[in-house]
């Protein structure tokens, strides 16, 4: 602006080309950091609404108010909420944005793993449930799975640390994935092993008999 009113008259007082050149030149770099700052305010204010919006927003729901994150975000909109953006420095506005954008991540972060979490809870418990009384829980990875479940069945998923939830959920998923294992490659196994017992009696041998090299010369008749 200060530029723009010194230079009212600027055609009056020059003629020569070097002049129009360079004042040219001043009002496009001026122009340029305008536009600079003016973006730079803008992405502090959209990361300090969206920091707001999503920590009101949890407030409102029991157990996620809790969240440290929340806490560390709710300091600092309180710290920010009447910022005059106008003396601060790029420098500074874009330190604020980062930290905002980071408060919001650290967030949904842990809202994700807070959900993982229980849809893992939630798929240990279908499966013991499913499995319970059949000759699967007497297998050492359901039992395995179960201690897991009930160890991690009351978790405070909203005051423990990150790593802790993540430990966690890598133990049920494992012990999850350990019995599942089994539950679905028998069945499959059997399959096999009564289509080769049929085999055999086709054959006319013997399935208590017969071993993997007979088996291969009969079948290669």
């Amino acid at each position: 602006k200060k530029l723009w009113n010194d230079n009212q008259d600027f055609t009056k007082k020059n003629t020569t080309p070097s002049a129009y050149s360079s004042m040219t030149e001043e009002f496009a770099k001026q122009t340029a950091n305008v536009k600079e700052r003016i973006e730079i305010v803008d992405a502090y204010y959209v990361a300090y609404d969206a920091t707001k919006a999503l920590v009101d927003s949890l407030k409102a729901i029991e157990g996620y108010k809790d969240l440290a994150a929340v806490a560390a975000a709710s300091a600092s909109l309180a710290e920010y909420a009447t910022l005059n953006v106008v003396p601060e420095t790029n420098e500074k506005l874009k330190e604020l944005t980062t930290m905002f954008d980071n408060e919001t991540k650290a967030i949904n972060d842990r809202c994700t793993a807070i959900a993982d979490f229980q849809k893992t809870l939630e798929a240990a418990s279908t499966t013991l449930q499913d499995n319970a009384g059949s000759s699967y829980a007497e297998f050492d990875e359901y039992k395995t799975l179960q201690k897991v479940y009930n160890e991690n069945k009351d978790l405070a998923v909203y005051t423990v640390t990150d790593e802790e939830l993540a430990a966690a959920t890598t133990n049920v998923n494992n012990a999850y994935i350990a019995i599942n294992g089994k539950v679905s490659s028998i069945p499959l196994l059997t399959a096999q092993v009564k289509a080769l017992a049929q085999l055999a009696t086709d054959l006319q041998v013997s399935w208590g008999a017969v071993d993997a090299e007979e088996l291969a010369e009969q079948l290669a008749v």
